[in-house]
């Protein structure tokens, strides 16, 4: 049996070891990125707009549907029906 070069063996460990506390890195990453998610849907809700702003606003509905528009998407491309 032969023993495998010193810079193989340094390879096949660096690709078999974790950092201790990496998983736990990811998780903490993972939670502060939906937590800002949450919180920024939480900031585009109607109920919050001043009143100045809901003067101008007609629809606070989640979803809406938009019928019968012409798209123009500004990359020069042709408007389109929808």
């Amino acid at each position: 049996m032969s023993v495998p070069p010193p810079e193989l063996e340094m390879s096949l460990m660096s690709m078999t070891f974790r950092r201790p506390g990496a998983t736990c890195a990811r998780i903490v990453t993972a939670s502060t990125v939906m937590l800002l998610v949450a919180w920024s849907a939480e900031a585009q809700r109607p109920e919050q707009l001043t009143p100045q702003v809901r003067t101008m606003v007609s629809v606070t509905d989640p979803v809406v549907a938009l019928t019968n528009v012409t798209i123009i998407d500004g990359t020069g491309a042709a408007p389109r029906r929808a």
